[in-house]
């Protein structure tokens, strides 16, 4: 019995890797032919389904090298995944160094494909 769920679970996990590898797969066909006809979405022929491309911005930051160098300012900013928008507004109203923002951070433009259902 246990012996025939630990193959059970063995193959569900290699179908659920084969299926993730097709999905990025596919993903990146779709995103790509969206990009040659200037689409950023699209409804899917059934209409249950409506796919987006988000093109956005991803604020990274050394938070280590934030601590070290100035721990008050790092004890302000405890979430992990800070707001790029939030952060931009910190560094105009002057609660964030412009200096130490660009030793300890770096923002990088990412894509990705959102999948809405019905």
């Amino acid at each position: 019995m246990i012996e025939e769920l630990a193959a059970e679970v063995a193959r569900l996990d290699r179908a659920a890797k084969t299926a993730d590898e097709n999905l990025k797969q596919a993903k990146e066909k779709l995103m790509a032919a969206m990009d040659e006809v200037g689409i950023v979405k699209i409804k899917t022929t059934s209409g249950r389904a409506v796919i987006t491309l988000v093109n956005n911005e991803r604020l990274n930051i050394d938070w280590v090298s934030l601590n070290e160098i100035d721990s008050e300012t790092a004890s302000k900013v405890r979430v992990e995944k800070a707001d790029t928008s939030l952060f931009r507004a910190a560094l105009a109203a002057g609660l964030i160094d412009m200096d130490l923002a660009a030793r300890v951070s770096s923002v990088s433009q990412f894509r990705q494909m959102r999948v809405t259902r019905k």
